[in-house]
């Protein structure tokens, strides 16, 4: 009887599975849950599948070189961070708004300033 009991506590679902592919990769995983991993993906053959995927792409991902950010992009980056921490999401639409005027807004208000002078300029 323990020994069904047993056998029932360390299945996984595919999803419960899949989830901890990344823990696993990075050997996060505690011994009890690492367990019930390798159990699953033993009698699994979608989900050993889809752990070789994952990792045959994380080892690809890891032997791409890394560029290097231009300080002016992490620096716009840190900003936007920090406004939306302040403002939450709508606070920094509104900020952007605030700071600049959209163009579509100039447009119509270009077009009426040039049909006012034209108008003023034709008048007798």
């Amino acid at each position: 009887m323990e020994e069904t009991e047993e056998a029932v506590q360390i299945q996984l679902s595919h999803s419960e599975a899949r989830g901890l592919f990344l823990a696993a990769l990075d050997d996060e995983l505690p011994d009890r849950e690492g367990e019930r991993l390798r159990a699953h993906l033993d009698g699994c053959a979608d989900c050993r599948t889809g752990w070789e995927r994952y990792h045959r792409t994380a080892e690809l991902l890891g032997r791409v070189e890394r560029e290097r950010v231009p300080p002016a992009l992490a620096t716009l980056i840190m900003r936007r961070v920090r406004r939306r921490r302040l403002f939450g999401q709508r606070g920094l639409f509104q900020a952007q708004v605030y700071y600049r005027v959209p163009v579509e807004a100039i447009i119509p208000v270009l077009l009426g300033v040039l049909v006012a002078a034209f108008l003023v300029l034709i008048a007798p």
